[in-house]
């Protein structure tokens, strides 16, 4: 009885296809769930538009000072009493409007029986030619109560560096912690920012939910998913002339 004798190689060639075949189906199942991911991305963003466009149409309602949770309250508009706690203003940077760059300008509000400490972005301003100069801040003016809308960020902001660029106030922060910003105040301040709905000179008060459209997260999956197909499409290909040429 003849002896079958494998060619040379050919154990290899095998395991060189199956590892092929292992990590164009991994590449096709990332990014087809990144793909369904921009379409899960792009439903909450709606999600949200809807929910502000809801409530900002909404009366005022009391500020409640005393909650434990502000999470639910994202874009209902309130009223709000207390007072101005002057000369400690934050600049949140890298706020760009219509190509220009500028800052958010946000100033601590105290409750006039508690003293907490509501943050209330009074809106943005463009920031000075020069990088190391900073915005001459508009004046607070004597306030005892105010309207706005509440707003929660979404998620937590993730940076390399430092939270202040400085000691001094106006204070530049990189990103909204509530944390580091009563630390710095020497108090806590409540976890949601006071989006003011009152003009004010200098200060544009315009709001996106975010800056990315629920368009856009749309567009990316449909990018996930066209490459993809490709890919799959691709590796049949490759696969399917490999096993031609093993036949022939």
């Amino acid at each position: 009885m003849p002896l079958s004798i494998a060619e040379p190689g050919t154990g290899m060639g095998t395991l060189r296809k199956l590892l092929a075949m292992v990590l164009v189906l991994g590449l096709v199942a990332l990014m087809t769930g990144l793909g369904f991911w921009q379409l899960d991305r792009a439903a909450q963003k709606r999600a949200l538009i809807e929910e502000q466009a809801r409530r900002s149409s909404a009366e005022p309602v009391p500020f409640v000072w005393d909650r434990a949770d502000y999470s639910d309250q994202r874009f209902r508009v309130v009223r709000v009493q207390g007072a101005w706690l002057h000369g400690h203003d934050f600049l949140l940077d890298n706020q760009v409007r219509d190509g220009r760059p500028g800052y958010q300008l946000i100033t601590p509000w105290r409750s006039p029986e508690s003293g907490r400490l509501l943050l209330v972005d009074r809106g943005w301003l463009p920031a000075p030619v020069r990088r190391s100069e900073l915005p001459v801040l508009p004046p607070t003016g004597s306030d005892r109560e105010l309207v706005g809308a509440l707003y929660s960020p979404l998620g937590k902001a993730f940076s390399l560096g430092p939270v202040f660029e400085g000691e001094g106030w106006p204070r530049v922060v990189e990103h909204i912690d509530f944390a580091a910003i009563s630390r710095a105040l020497g108090q806590p301040v409540l976890p949601v920012i006071l989006r003011l709905q009152q003009p004010r000179s200098g200060l544009v008060q315009q709001w996106p939910v975010s800056p990315v459209r629920p368009q856009r997260h749309v567009a990316y999956a449909i990018q996930w998913f066209v490459m993809a197909s490709v890919l799959a499409l691709l590796g049949t290909l490759l696969l399917t002339r490999k096993r031609n040429d093993h036949d022939d």
